[in-house]
């Protein structure tokens, strides 16, 4: 026979359950508890650390830190925190990348500055072409200046969009093989002009042109090298380009200028040259330089010998007299004539 337990031997047990119980809800009150405790200290230290970046960022505003202050303090001054936070540090990571174009997005900024430069004789015949691209939003283009060595009677700009204009001659500077022109108008798409003239070994370089007459043709290359010739630098590029490529942009990845395509050395494996673009800002100005007549008399008089041997070198953009200090015994002899079709510049020391 099976006796059933007292009613006070049941209260004794059920007495013993809830006992049992309230000591789990105190034991989970009291992880509970350290828990918030170590919360705490964690938000005391990351409001310590917004502090220091709210101290930071009230710095780099300046004046508008006092409404940054403002902001912070409100009662969502917590979530603008957070949302500042994620910005500066999202803002922080991509920076470098953002600074950086894709070839695409440089092409297509920099085709519509493009032009082509053409020499003319009376009967419309093209006895000379190159490139060139606009400095300026008057009309002001920049060039090579052997580009405009063929003896015709009119220059002739194309732009992007097919429509042909005169040019007149503005500026030249002789020794660095640079030219300006001017077309009449305004609101021309205009090239971003680097305004660092520190260029370095390896940086990557976008070539834009129009290669025997092949118009807006796009090559890419890097600086292979930076050269000092006659104490004028020189860069040295991989893009390749040929012949119609000369007056044209050299880009950098943030879509700015940073040269001006000139010469090709046909006897080497990919030996480009550039002339940096410091020798074309001395010439962007509307008017024409008031002593041009004079430099292109005394540069290219009626009395000179275009047959006259001079010398080049191969990894150098202008001719030399063979006496020239500057001058490599590897140097190869060439006519005056020759040395000019294939841009090359004289040389400003012995002046040949």
């Amino acid at each position: 026979m099976v006796r059933e337990p007292s009613d006070a031997r049941r209260s004794a047990v059920l007495l013993e359950e809830i006992r049992s119980e309230v000591r789990k809800v105190a034991e989970g009150h009291e992880v509970l508890a350290q828990g918030i405790n170590r919360l705490e200290t964690s938000f005391g230290e990351l409001r310590q650390r917004f502090m220091l970046m709210e101290q930071a960022l009230g710095k780099l505003v300046g004046r508008s830190g006092h409404l940054w202050r403002r902001l912070m303090s409100k009662r969502w001054g917590a979530w603008l925190r957070v949302l500042a936070v994620g910005t500066f540090l999202a803002n922080g990571f991509a920076w470098a990348e953002d600074q950086r174009a894709t070839i695409p997005q440089i092409i297509q900024s920099a085709q519509p500055t493009v032009v082509m430069v053409q020499v003319e004789d009376g009967a419309g015949n093209v006895l000379g072409f190159g490139s060139g691209f606009f400095v300026s939003t008057r009309g002001v283009i920049a060039t090579n200046l052997h580009v405009l060595e063929a003896e015709g009677d009119t220059i002739n700009v194309k732009l992007s969009n097919g429509k042909i204009l005169p040019a007149e001659l503005i500026d030249v500077d002789i020794a660095h093989d640079v030219a300006t022109l001017r077309v009449e108008g305004s609101s021309y798409p205009t090239a971003k002009l680097s305004s660092n003239d520190n260029v370095h070994v390896g940086e990557q370089v976008v070539a834009i042109g129009h290669p025997l007459g092949l118009e807006n043709t796009v090559s890419t290359g890097i600086i292979s090298a930076v050269r000092q010739e006659d104490h004028d630098t020189v860069l040295q590029i991989t893009a390749p380009i040929s012949p119609g490529n000369s007056g044209g942009p050299l880009l950098n990845l943030q879509g700015e200028v940073v040269g001006l395509n000139t010469a090709t050395i046909l006897e080497g494996q990919n030996l480009n040259f550039a002339i940096p673009i410091r020798y074309v800002r001395p010439l962007i100005h509307d008017q024409p330089n008031p002593h041009l007549a004079k430099l292109l008399s005394e540069a290219y008089g009626e009395d000179e010998n275009l047959e006259e041997v001079v010398y080049v070198t191969s990894t150098g953009t202008h001719y030399h007299r063979q006496q020239c200090q500057f001058l490599s015994q590897s140097a190869l002899a060439l006519t005056k004539g020759e040395a000019r079709k294939n841009g090359y510049s004289p040389c400003s020391v012995c002046n040949p």
